[in-house]
């Protein structure tokens, strides 16, 4: 089968040759990314809350926080067509245990008067309850900075957090 390796800066890529060496292990304070559900996380589509004529922008933003997400060392990140089944029901109990996923990322998107206002929230996956959440606002005259930006603090808020997820579970007897 296929294997999801780190490859250079980023996680989530697909190796199809098996002769080619895996990187060394470099050592961390991490669990290990095959136990299930450590570290990993679902980005779904965002809710577009706006004119029919931009209902691609949730799918956007989050497009783009995928994209980012998926290069941060350490974190399996799942998205687009493996997530396009929860896109109505959105539980995230049932996707953590369908994608074997630590959490889930969610949010909103919606426009007024040339502005975009983005809701994040991450939900844990075995409970279902909100873990962190942030709001973004920007102009549409400027989107492509306006999601950069979003997925950039997005990304570093999440690092906290599912490190601390992460390590649910993993605490000594004595804790």
């Amino acid at each position: 089968g296929r294997e999801m390796v780190s490859a250079g800066p980023f996680i989530g890529g697909e190796i199809d040759d098996p002769t080619l060496p895996l990187a060394p292990a470099r050592p961390s304070r991490m669990p290990p990314l095959d136990a299930v559900g450590s570290r990993a996380l679902a980005v779904l589509p965002f809710r577009w809350l706006g004119p029919p004529d931009l209902t691609h922008l949730g799918d956007t933003i989050a497009g783009e926080l995928f994209d980012v997400l998926s290069r941060m060392q350490g974190v399996r990140v799942l998205g687009g067509n493996a997530l396009e089944p929860y896109r109505v029901s959105r539980d995230p109990v049932a996707i953590g245990r369908a994608l074997s996923v630590l959490a889930v990322l969610d949010g909103t998107v919606q426009s007024a008067g040339g502005r975009v206002r983005t809701s994040v929230r991450l939900l844990d996956g075995e409970s279902g309850k909100q873990l962190w959440a942030e709001a973004h606002e920007g102009t549409l005259s400027d989107l492509f900075a306006f999601q950069a930006s979003i997925a950039r603090r997005v990304a570093e808020g999440l690092r906290i957090e599912l490190s601390t997820l992460s390590y649910r579970g993993h605490a000594p007897a004595e804790a």
